[in-house]
C-alpha cells in the first residue's frame, strides 16, 4: 500500500524561511514568486487520488495564500501610488491625471479579486471610493 505524499512547502535546494523572510521574498523577488506559483501548481497537476489527496489540498491553499499575498501587496501598492497622484493632482489642478488615476484603482481591483475575506470588502469599499471621488473630478474637470 503507498503512502500518503507529504506537501513540500518550498521546492527542493530553497532555504528554509520564516514567515517574514518569505513574505519580503514573494515581494522583491518575482522569481521566487513565480518558482513557488510553479511548485504549488506541478503538486496540483498530479492525478488525485487517496495518496495525493491531503498534499493537493495543502497544494490548493498554499497557492491560494500565494495568491491573496501577492493581490494584497500589489493591490495597496497601486492604491498608495493612485492617492499619492491625486494628492498631487488636486494641489497641481491637473485634470490630465484623472484617467491614469481610474486605470491605477481598476489595476488595484484587479489584484484585489485574489485576496481573501475580510481585507477584500475592504479594499473594494477603498476602490469603490477612489471611483466617486475620480468621478466627481471628472465632472469637474
Amino acid at each position: 500500500d503507498a503512502m500518503p505524499m507529504r506537501f513540500q512547502p518550498l521546492p527542493d535546494g530553497e532555504p528554509m524561511l520564516d514567515t517574514k523572510q518569505f513574505l519580503h521574498r514573494l515581494q522583491s523577488d518575482p522569481g521566487f514568486v513565480a518558482k513557488m506559483r510553479s511548485h504549488y501548481e506541478a503538486a496540483l497537476a498530479l492525478p488525485e487520488n487517496e495518496d495525493t489527496a491531503e498534499m493537493q489540498k495543502a497544494a490548493r491553499t498554499a497557492l491560494r495564500t500565494l495568491k491573496h499575498q501577492q493581490g494584497l501587496w500589489h493591490g495597496v501598492r497601486l492604491l498608495t501610488e493612485a492617492r499619492t497622484m491625486m494628492t498631487e493632482a488636486m494641489i497641481a489642478r491637473d485634470g490630465s491625471v484623472v484617467d491614469r488615476l481610474g486605470v491605477l484603482v481598476d489595476e488595484a481591483r484587479d489584484h484585489f479579486l485574489d485576496v481573501l475575506e475580510p481585507e477584500r470588502t475592504k479594499a473594494m469599499t477603498r476602490i469603490a471610493e477612489l471611483r466617486e471621488m475620480i468621478q466627481k473630478a471628472r465632472l469637474k474637470g
